[in-house]
């Protein structure tokens, strides 16, 4: 067909098809990971490799900021890939100096105040650099396109982390300093093989007015991630604050049975959703799409988080009680990230205004994380945690919704009436 709209969506299927089948076998590999972890370290260690990994998100915002950023500015590839590449490697080599050296000072009173494992600083700090280099070689394929090789590096890293895993605990490792040393290893071999399918480029220095638009990207981006992270890692932090790393673990346990089955399929269908809406044309076509999309697979994605959060904690074993309260809580919190990570990814890769809108949103989720979380974890425990969590997604994907209604749902049926104009959906809201 000679329909853009249909060849859009084409390519949109074609490259997702590619991440899909990769990214799915290595979240499998993942999934298998964690519930051998869980058995082989107990509710208390697993809780710690959680906390570890909370910690971690908060101190990899840089990469998580660097990576859309690079993607945004980069275009097409050629002369403006290797430039964006060569700003965001350099931004983020000066940030790891500057956080290797605050963590080596204020680590053991961070450890204290938070209540953490005494070395747990500094494996979260070794796991968050490893896993930023990983993510900006990666943000290097998907700026140019090569969905293909992205999920290669992605399998490549679950089968390596959950093969050293094996090993490590096979010759009398345990610990959670185990599991968080094979994922840094793990993060560094597909950071190797990242580089080797990387477009031809070399390194350049930025030319005159990149470095200013680049910077404000990136700091609103770094701003979206924060607001992100302390979503995901409040209830962690405050549960082992009340109640301790073993409760922890039993969260970590529903939290890997269903949330991070939403976390797989919103990172399939992001990755490629945000290299490809940086045109006016593509976000028109995401954004016409997207609502009734979400509204038709909103139940049955439901039913299936509950089906897996079952089986799930079936094979963490006995040590893992069921609660059915609290799966329905985490079930509810899975779909709720899935549905409002979609059309996060669409505003940050819309324009800064997006970002803008994106930073919002996640803004809306972190004071209901904050505002609910003390009181709910200290009073209910695990099921407060994830009745935390499940709320604070709640309001991120409502003041999403809002945004939509406002900025774009008018320009759509705009254009669907008879004589109506096309208008660019990058535009200023009305």
């Amino acid at each position: 067909m000679n329909d853009p709209a249909w060849r859009r969506t084409e390519k949109f299927v074609r490259d997702l098809s590619w991440v899909s089948v990769l990214f799915l076998a290595a979240r499998a590999a993942s999934a298998l990971l964690h519930v051998a972890a869980g058995r082989r370290l107990g509710p208390a260690q697993y809780g710690d490799v959680h906390l570890a990994l909370s910690v971690s998100d908060g101190l990899a915002l840089l990469a998580a900021g660097l990576a859309p950023a690079l993607i945004r500015q980069a275009g097409a590839g050629g002369q403006a890939l290797s430039e964006s590449a060569s700003a965001a490697f350099a931004v983020f080599a000066g940030a790891c100096a500057l956080l290797w050296g605050s963590v080596s000072f204020w680590g053991p009173a961070l450890a204290e105040g938070l209540r953490l494992p005494p070395a747990l600083p500094y494996w979260a700090l070794g796991h968050a650099t490893c896993a930023g280099l990983f993510v900006l070689c990666g943000a290097v394929l998907l700026a140019g396109a090569r969905f293909r090789a992205r999920g290669l590096a992605e399998a490549l890293y679950q089968t390596a982390a959950l093969a050293a895993f094996a090993l490590w605990t096979s010759r009398g490792g345990r610990g959670y300093g185990s599991l968080v040393g094979c994922l840094c290893l793990a993060f560094l071999l597909a950071a190797g093989f990242c580089v080797f399918f990387w477009p031809g480029m070399r390194a350049r220095r930025p030319g005159p007015g990149f470095s200013a638009e680049f910077l404000r990207y990136l700091g609103w981006a770094c701003l979206n991630a924060a607001l992100a992270v302390v979503v995901l890692a409040a209830p962690r932090i405050l549960l082992n604050y009340h109640r301790g790393g073993a409760a922890v673990g039993l969260y970590g346990a529903y939290f890997t049975a269903t949330v991070l089955v939403a976390v797989a399929g919103s990172g399939i269908v992001s990755t490629v959703l945000f290299a490809s809406s940086r045109s006016p044309e593509a976000q028109a076509w995401a954004w016409e799409r997207l609502p009734r999309t979400g509204l038709a697979l909103a139940l049955p994605a439901y039913l299936a988080l509950l089906v897996c959060g079952r089986l799930g904690l079936t094979f963490f074993g006995s040590g893992y009680p069921f609660r059915g309260t609290w799966l329905v809580l985490a079930a509810a919190a899975a779909l709720a990230f899935f549905i409002k990570e979609l059309p996060a990814q669409l505003m940050a890769a819309r324009d800064i205004r997006g970002l803008r809108a994106a930073c919002g949103g996640n803004l809306a989720g972190a004071v209901a994380a904050l505002a609910v979380g003390p009181g709910a974890v200290a009073r209910w425990g695990v099921a407060g945690a994830l009745l935390c969590l499940c709320l604070a997604l709640c309001a991120s994907l409502l003041a999403y919704a809002l945004w939509y209604r406002r900025a774009i749902l008018g320009r759509l049926q705009s254009e669907a009436a008879p004589g109506g104009m096309s208008v660019p959906i990058s535009d200023e809201p009305r």
